[in-house]
């Protein structure tokens, strides 16, 4: 059987899981139509946040997973035949020194300067892609949640708020002197790594300000 990885990829606290369930309750095709389908199949786990699961309760629970169960997903014997894997833009692009090479280990960690560095950004996710995962499906389609600097901050203001934590001094969550440079950087290398997966289909969904969504497709 035909193997399809549905990927979403954004911010964190930018909407992905919200807009996971939502195309999944109303049909909307975030994944293109040809697999619509496919996607319709799949199952939302049943406790959130999904990166609070493990890969096998993912598995039994259903098949949305998060960065965090690749290891786990490499390692499956066989994968399901559709697998939605919604992927964190932050946590991608400071991974730690052991995950990556010499040559990339040495910007690590992640400073406010590099960050913004759509370049290292850039060979950071293509290093990501060289994961053997990503060879075992035949197909990958790959969308992108994007959103404004004003709504990704009013967004993680108000799960800062809900969870009682204190505000992020990274320079991108730094809400007092954002990083709009940054906030581009990150996603401008995220889509230039695209070419190196070279998906079969790359959608780009962007939020406007007041949640108005458009989803166009990209050349990747």
């Amino acid at each position: 059987m035909e193997k399809v990885l549905l990927m979403l990829a954004g911010y964190p606290g930018v909407g992905k899981s919200t807009l996971l369930h939502t195309a999944l309750e109303q049909h909307l095709p975030i994944f293109g139509r040809k697999h619509d389908a496919g996607f319709q199949a799949t199952r939302p786990p049943a406790k959130l946040p999904e990166w609070s699961v493990s890969g096998p309760e993912t598995l039994q629970q259903g098949t949305w997973f998060s960065e965090i169960h690749i290891p786990f997903l490499t390692q499956l014997p066989e994968l399901p035949a559709f697998v939605v894997l919604h992927l964190d833009l932050i946590t991608l692009s400071a991974p730690a020194s052991s995950q990556v090479p010499p040559e990339l280990a040495r910007h690590l960690p992640r400073t406010v300067e590099n960050l913004a560095d759509a370049g290292l950004n850039e060979q950071i996710f293509r290093h990501f892609f060289a994961n053997p995962l990503f060879n075992r499906f035949d197909r990958v389609v790959s969308s992108t949640l994007y959103s404004p600097w004003a709504t990704v901050a009013r967004q993680w203001r108000k799960r800062q708020a809900e969870e009682s934590r204190p505000a992020h001094r990274i320079g991108l969550f730094d809400f007092d002197h954002p990083r709009l440079d940054i906030h581009e950087a990150i996603h401008q290398g995220w889509l230039r790594a695209l070419r190196a997966l070279d998906p079969e289909l790359s959608l780009l969904c962007e939020q406007k300000e007041g949640g108005r969504l458009t989803v166009k497709r990209i050349k990747t």
